[in-house]
């Protein structure tokens, strides 16, 4: 009887547990972009001054950053370097190229969280560029809305 009890609760509780929603599968296309880290802590505070945040941990030498409404082929993976895996990649490697609608402010946000570097924004016609190194070393050439370009 205590048997037949538990398993109609969990039907139960199975039927009036919230839903989650599926993540829809991307498109054809890239899906995202694999850099190699030192110090996950370290680069999560780098790209959090972007506007992202951890995201899915999938191991202990892979861990995701993700930016809110990007959609599902904004994915950028963190890998780890320390011992314990074989990576393939070196550190500092890769080259991004991250849109960020709010780019005015962010050489605050990144001189607030310790960046160093340079952080001069370049206006153009079709995007505003500022290009930055991450702490791993990989280079980001960041892009927010361009100049308007005055009609002729």
């Amino acid at each position: 009887m205590k048997r037949i009890f538990g398993v109609a609760a969990g039907l139960v509780l199975a039927a009036t547990a919230p839903q989650v929603p599926a993540q829809p599968l991307p498109g054809p296309g890239v899906i995202g972009a694999k850099i190699v880290v030192q110090d996950f802590a370290r680069t999560i505070a780098f790209y959090k001054a972007l506007g992202a945040h951890a995201g899915t941990r999938f191991n202990p030498r892979e861990w995701q950053l993700d930016w809110d409404g990007s959609g599902p082929n904004a994915r950028l993976i963190m890998i780890s370097d320390q011992p314990g895996g074989a990576t393939r990649l070196d550190r500092g490697g890769g080259y991004l190229m991250i849109w960020l609608p709010d780019l005015a402010a962010v050489p605050a946000r990144l001189k607030a969280a310790g960046y160093t570097g340079a952080l001069t924004l370049r206006p153009t016609p079709q995007a505003t560029i500022l290009m930055v190194t991450d702490p791993d070393g990989n280079h980001l050439e960041l892009l927010g809305p361009g100049a308007a370009v005055p009609p002729r």
